[in-house]
């Protein structure tokens, strides 16, 4: 391809790879509300520690070295 070609196609080709990653990666639920009975619900998940396993655990149980 020519080399003038690919100078001029560069910036365009970089606006629309970027366009599209942030449509992929893009919150959708961003601007929406919980509704309070799944508030409570995640408030209520978050203060317990019966579920929690430490970070060092996942990553041993990966076999990841921190």
């Amino acid at each position: 391809m020519n080399k003038s070609i690919v100078e001029e196609l560069k910036p365009i080709v970089d606006i629309l790879v970027e366009e599209k990653l942030l449509e992929m990666l893009d919150d959708p639920d961003r601007n929406l509300e919980l509704r309070p009975e799944i508030e409570a619900r995640l408030k209520k998940s978050l203060g317990s520690s019966q579920n929690n396993i430490s970070l060092e655990k996942v990553a041993a149980k990966l076999g990841l070295h921190l």
